[in-house]
């Protein structure tokens, strides 16, 4: 991580602790978000959504950290992901639909990009469907992915305030 650059997609309360943390690790951070943002904070540079084809080559490492919405859903598409260097790093811990599904495998599993962790599912589990994978595609045998189970968000804050509400609820 040392001197690398970091974009991040989404620059708000998640993506500026991200951030944070990050600079300590000597990381240039530069950032894309849906709305204008006045400060910066740790980010050397902030893009609007419509300008992300700017920041994508430059970035080592891509977080995509936004919410999902008319403007996001479907952002990283194969030209995207063409657009980043071949050694570049996917993070998604937003929302799975931001990236386009398909182009993503095809760009991992083809090396057009280092790799990427996924703490994001195109599809979800229910008891009606209790055989079914995170994605259509086998990103699991992918040798440059590390998949989560959609955990980044637990924390022992958040375990302790789901717990403090849970006892809220029931009582």
């Amino acid at each position: 991580m040392l001197g690398k650059t970091i974009g991040i997609v989404g620059y708000g309360r998640i993506g500026r602790e991200v951030a944070k943390r990050a600079v300590s690790f000597g990381c240039k951070i530069i950032a894309a978000n849906r709305s204008p943002i006045e400060d910066k904070g740790d980010a050397s540079e902030i893009y609007p959504l419509t300008e992300l084809d700017r920041m994508l080559p430059q970035c080592d490492v891509l977080l995509i950290a936004a919410g999902l919405g008319p403007e996001t859903r479907g952002l990283i598409d194969a030209g995207r992901l063409a657009l980043m260097k071949p050694t570049a790093f996917l993070i998604n811990i937003g929302r799975a639909a931001i990236v386009d599904e398909e182009a993503l495998y095809d760009a991992l599993s083809g090396n057009r990009i280092g790799g990427a962790v996924l703490d994001v599912w195109w599809q979800h589990w229910s008891p009606e469907h209790p055989d079914r994978r995170p994605s259509r595609f086998s990103f699991h045998e992918l040798s440059n992915v590390l998949m989560t189970p959609h955990c980044s968000g637990f924390t022992e804050g958040t375990a302790d305030a789901s717990s403090a509400a849970n006892r809220c609820t029931m009582s």
